[in-house]
């Protein structure tokens, strides 16, 4: 509560005082999170890059991630999804949480890193944050990401990836059930 004092002047004569109590009520600030805070991509909040088929994985947020919350030092989880697989189990998204005491689990084209943490440990494990796809299709994907602060969820931002696929050679294989026992080699003895 605050309480405030009135006083009109006219100059010569001032009135009788008179109170007022205001009640303010603390309300949850959303968190927000910046892939690119320094906007070297030219496209902050959100992070582009590009990723080559047999090449390593690829990092999803520049090295100057930024999360912030104006009203709570920590967080409870990020969500990061894969809006638009193409290619099912061979797109991996990866985290590396040692350091800290947060716990990262995937399952399907997401990610959840969980834990009441400090806002700093988070950004620590979201540097570690990687793309790769052992089998993919070209395109566009789009990795959409969110904080929590366990009563406020951000907006999304996006970390976007240009896949460029390579033509690979087909397989032929002779023998594809191995009743042989020498797959992808077929032999056989005519008489």
């Amino acid at each position: 509560l605050r309480h405030v004092s009135w006083v009109i002047r006219d100059g010569t004569v001032s009135s009788i005082p008179v109170s007022s109590t205001i009640k303010l009520t603390a309300v949850n600030d959303v968190p927000s999170i910046n892939l690119d805070s320094n906007n070297s991509g030219g496209n902050a909040p959100h992070y582009n890059t590009s990723f080559n088929e047999g090449n390593s994985p690829v990092w999803l947020v520049d090295t100057d991630v930024l999360i912030t919350d104006p009203d709570n030092t920590t967080l409870t989880n990020i969500t990061v999804h894969i809006t638009n697989p193409q290619d099912g189990a061979p797109e991996v998204l990866a985290v590396n949480t040692t350091g800290t005491d947060l716990n990262a689990v995937v399952s399907g084209n997401i990610l959840i890193i969980t834990g009441l943490a400090p806002i700093s440990d988070y950004i620590q494990v979201l540097e570690t944050l990687t793309y790769s796809n052992s089998n993919p299709s070209a395109g566009e994907r789009i990795i959409e990401i969110m904080v929590n602060d366990g009563t406020a969820v951000s907006a999304p931002v996006e970390s976007r990836i240009m896949v460029t696929a390579l033509n690979n050679p087909p397989i032929l294989t002779l023998d594809a059930d191995d009743s042989g026992g020498n797959a992808p080699e077929y032999h056989s003895d005519y008489i």
